[in-house]
């Protein structure tokens, strides 16, 4: 973590306090003070969909909340790519990207000091901790590196923390255990807004949601760039797609 942020990957892996303190507010939502709500996605390439058919409709929630019905008509754009990092057509849609995080307490097991990353990526801040202090994980980040909140602060951790807690987290930790819901909100093109829940169309392991389908690596590329598709990109896809 020390070299992710000094390093230019430090833009794409502001804590989520800090993204939302230069956003609008949180939505309301349906989970409890057990979870964390952050607009923010996580992992090195967040997941994402492309509509690759026209006139592709999927039905959503008026506002994020499992329990809600799905009864908000979306119909989504041709060719539109909708993932954090495709900021043409974030603003276009004005979509909006939300996590919902189970925070876990980390027990501390001994007392030690751990040089966490601070909250705004400004250096690392070395703290003391006692045997049975709670460190509550928030998020994950990428890299191995993920959010933290101590005494009702935030902070960026790295799996090197999990020797000093509880045993029994760090395989939950690595096998990508700890549950996160992902959402996007966003203006349809019939004029309703809309709240996906990402799993509802979900491509993987196969498509949802016809004409919803992967981006690829060509429309979602390193450090944080993401597009549309173009006609023959998505016209491949459905190709790849009805192979398989």
């Amino acid at each position: 973590m020390r070299s992710l942020l000094t390093s230019g990957l430090l833009l794409l892996f502001l804590a989520p306090s800090a993204v939302q303190a230069q956003s609008s507010p949180l939505p309301r939502t349906g989970y409890d003070k057990s979870w964390y709500i952050s607009e923010f996605w996580s992992g090195e390439t967040p997941a994402g969909f492309a509509v690759t058919r026209k006139n592709v409709t999927v039905m959503a929630r008026s506002a994020m909340d499992k329990k809600l019905p799905r009864n908000v008509t979306c119909r989504l754009p041709y060719l539109a790519v909708f993932h954090p990092w495709n900021k043409a057509r974030n603003r276009k849609n004005h979509a909006r990207y939300f996590s919902a995080t189970k925070i876990v307490n980390l027990v501390a097991k001994e007392s030690f000091e751990y040089g966490f990353g601070s909250e705004n990526g400004s250096g690392d801040v070395k703290l003391s901790l006692k045997n049975g202090d709670v460190i509550q994980y928030l998020q994950y980040g990428q890299e191995g590196s993920f959010f933290v909140r101590i005494k009702g602060k935030g902070y960026v951790a790295h799996s090197d923390l999990f020797d000093h807690v509880q045993d029994g987290l760090r395989d939950r930790f690595l096998k990508n255990k700890f549950p996160e819901d992902r959402w996007v909100s966003l203006n349809c093109q019939n004029g309703a807004r809309a709240y996906i829940y990402f799993r509802d169309v979900d491509p993987a392991p196969t498509a949802k949601v016809p004409g919803v389908n992967w981006p690829g690596h060509a429309a979602v590329g390193d450090a944080g760039e993401a597009r549309d598709l173009t006609v023959g990109e998505a016209e491949q896809r459905e190709k790849n797609l009805s192979a398989d």
